[in-house]
């Protein structure tokens, strides 16, 4: 049997796209350019014209979900660079993304099954942010990878279901050099990051082997830790792609 997996990222709820949802969060952001969020929705309908004040949680992937229902993917994963709270304090580093929890509508309507948070975004607002995000994906029995409160949960792949067996999904992580990889496990002050008191980098995580047939296992390598960051060539790439394909 055929098993189809779909992938997508880096997916973004926040700023404009949060705005015109039916429950809207804060539109503060923190931006050299732009300090309220509903300046991206009036650039957006420049551009492309009226946006509806309020939308439904299917508009934002225009004729995506369409296309996913016509070839009914057993498995959808994105990368998720959006934290999923209305609390935390924005980080120091210019790009701040976050959803109001209550419109986690937008990805049950596209039926996400898992997301990747081993991203650059995971902790715009600070430990809260990273909380709140693990809790509603939790809540809303959405399996996910890549980020966690201490090492073991950051690192753990995420399992999922297939029609004949089960999928490992790793989310590595870039080298530890990487000024954006801070998880939120606490750390002592003089380990501290500039900018970052209580956070720290760990070394990236690594593929692991799993109890499911070699035909099965696919890793998912969260887009921003694919190319140059990683020092991963094509060829390797390539060679890792090929159980998914």
């Amino acid at each position: 049997m055929l098993t189809k997996l779909f992938f997508a990222g880096d997916l973004m709820c926040g700023r404009g796209i949060d705005q015109v949802l039916p429950q809207r969060g804060d539109p503060a952001i923190h931006e050299a350019y732009a300090q309220h969020a509903g300046d991206y929705v009036r650039l957006a309908e420049q551009k492309n014209g009226k946006i509806p004040t309020t939308v439904d949680y299917s508009y934002p992937w225009g004729v995506a979900l369409a296309a996913l229902a016509e070839r009914r993917p057993h498995v959808r994963l994105v990368n998720l660079e959006t934290s999923l709270t209305c609390r935390g304090e924005p980080r120091p580093h210019g790009l701040h993304y976050r959803m109001n929890p209550a419109n986690m509508g937008i990805l049950k309507v596209a039926e996400i099954d898992c997301c990747s948070l081993a991203n650059n975004h995971v902790l715009d607002w600070g430990e809260a942010g990273i909380r709140d995000t693990l809790e509603v994906l939790d809540k809303h029995g959405i399996h996910r990878s890549g980020a966690g409160l201490d090492a073991a949960e950051a690192e753990a792949p995420a399992i999922l279901p297939l029609p004949v067996a089960n999928a490992c999904w790793c989310s590595p992580m870039p080298p530890p050099t990487a000024v954006w990889m801070r998880n939120a496990l606490p750390a002592p002050a003089s380990r501290a990051l500039p900018g970052c008191p209580t956070y720290r980098p760990r070394p990236c995580v690594t593929l692991r082997s799993a109890s499911v047939p070699a035909s099965a296992l696919a890793t998912w390598w969260s887009c921003r830790c694919i190319g140059a960051a990683t020092g991963i060539s094509r060829y390797t790439k390539r060679r890792l792609a090929s159980p998914v394909i």
